[in-house]
């Protein structure tokens, strides 16, 4: 029998570069939300979501992790009874009120550990207070008094609003199911103040829908302006200018989870980078911390952007969003669905679905004044309805910048004298034309007509599901290996 040396020699060098390959990460493994109360630069405060459970109702948070070898996996221990997560990070449990039948009752010390794809791990605890006390409850079909608590809830959000002034910007509200208006809160017409923003004019900055409730909030063209976020299962609909004004350089460990947003206009014919959910600016020592957007629905939004424009962030994560319908203009061309705009770094825009009419403005990833940005664009799902004819992704500024296993229907543009770079774009599908700038490498990708994948973005190929492109399983379920970009390696 011959023995091919040349072809063994070959085979083993592959065998033994794979897992340096495998083991590239863009920045190290990190958890962004889940963490012991008062830990964390900035320290995550005590009264954040994740620390407190109202007896009996569901509690109902998701992890968030950036850097390492994506796809991850979950797992706890230390547990309570009931508590669960899921394959994408979402922990449940219903904290029974026959166990937990003193008030507070604390549950400490449960452990989270996140392992990537090349078998990196990390792990963090945290602990959750089970109490009534710091929870408002609105139910728009309850008659009777109302004094804001489980029994006698608020009537509409004005109540909230307008009420009781023993309500604190830290604590939680949960919208029954129905439909509410909102009304202005605060000094200046057109405002709902939440949060830290504006002295005297406190209200809770944590808007939650009832579990398996369907609760629809008209926004009544007002500008909701806090500096610290979260919201979880809610529709929104009628905004105009800005939805959300998220004060950036304050606010930190917000979090947008399970909501829709539609039917977002401006009618101001100037530039301020409006959109749906907005994050300001500010100095660049002074910046927002762990704004997590995960989950969401936008669609029908005009004349700005959907998220966006984001200033001053610092491990933001943009994950597993539905994005259509938007992004067309009159007076503005800002109307981007993700609006990356200026002094943000290690951030993460991951397994997001985006399709755009062809009337839409480009998506534009911007970040002038950056930090080095040090972020990953990863699996995601771009279409522009005209395909290979429209840009569908245009990057100016960034530099550090990952671009790997997208599905990306239209042209890609790197702009020559603005990207310093460096850039990668690898191991994408590409169904249009790559325009290149000067600091990018674009290696590994499969580049062609639109024949590769089917309508609805899934390659034709499956021998290719794993290389090329934002799935990252076959047929049978199976995890794939991602290829993470190599050459750029920051840790």
């Amino acid at each position: 029998m011959q023995i091919d040396f040349l072809k063994i020699f070959f085979l083993l060098a592959i065998f033994f570069m794979l897992p340096n390959f495998a083991s590239a990460a863009n920045f190290p493994l990190e958890i962004t939300n889940i963490k012991p109360a008062g830990t964390g630069s900035p320290a995550i405060p005590a009264a954040n979501r994740i620390f407190r459970a109202y007896p009996d109702i569901e509690y109902n948070i998701r992890a968030a992790v950036i850097g390492g070898v994506y796809p991850y996996t979950f797992s706890l221990s230390n547990a309570p009874s009931g508590m669960d997560i899921s394959e994408n990070g979402t922990i449940t449990w219903i904290p029974s009120s026959e166990i937990y039948n003193a008030d507070p009752m604390t549950v400490e010390s449960i452990i989270l550990t996140v392992t990537d794809f090349v078998g990196e791990q990390i792990q963090t605890t945290w602990s959750i207070e089970v109490t009534k006390g710091g929870f408002h409850f609105i139910d728009a079909s309850y008659v009777g008094l109302s004094i804001g608590d489980f029994e006698q809830p608020y009537k509409s959000a004005s109540e909230m609003l307008q009420g009781l002034s023993d309500l604190s910007r830290n604590d939680i509200v949960y919208f029954r199911g129905g439909s509410y208006i909102l009304s202005q809160y605060g000094p200046d017409a057109g405002y709902v103040f939440m949060g830290g923003v504006q002295a005297g004019y406190y209200r809770p900055s944590a808007w939650l829908g009832y579990p398996n409730e369907n609760v629809s909030i008209d926004n009544n063209k007002l500008i909701i302006r806090t500096d610290t976020l979260w919201l979880d299962n809610i529709n929104f609909s009628n905004m105009d200018y800005y939805g959300f004004w998220l004060y950036g350089s304050t606010g930190h460990y917000s979090a947008i989870r399970r909501s829709s947003f539609s039917g977002f206009t401006n009618s101001v014919a100037q530039n301020n980078n409006q959109g749906i959910i907005y994050a300001s600016g500010g100095a660049t020592s002074n910046r927002g911390y762990g704004l997590t957007v995960q989950d969401n629905e936008f669609s029908n939004y005009s004349d700005g952007q959907a998220i966006g424009s984001l200033y001053n962030g610092i491990n933001t994560l943009i994950e597993d969003n539905y994005i259509h319908d938007g992004g067309t203009y009159s007076v503005l061309a800002f109307c981007s669905p993700i609006g990356i705009k200026a002094r943000n770094s290690y951030y993460a825009i991951r397994h997001n679905r985006v399709i755009m009419p062809g009337s839409a403005s480009n998506y534009d990833i911007y970040n002038e004044l950056a930090q080095p940005d040090n972020a990953e664009f990863s699996y995601n799902y771009v279409l522009k309805s005209s395909g290979g004819n429209g840009k569908a992704l245009v990057v100016f500024y960034p530099t550090n910048l990952y671009l790997y296993r997208n599905t990306i229907i239209g042209n890609v543009e790197f702009y020559p004298l603005l990207s310093a770079g460096p850039i990668a774009f690898n191991n994408n599908v590409l169904i249009g034309n790559l325009i290149n700038g000067v600091n990018v490498t674009s290696l590994n990708n499969l580049i062609g007509s639109a024949d590769i994948v089917d309508v609805n973005g899934l390659l034709i190929n499956r021998s290719d599901v794993g290389i090329y492109g934002w799935e990252t399983a076959n047929g049978s379920g199976d995890v794939i290996a991602p290829s993470a970009p190599s050459g750029f390696l920051v840790m």
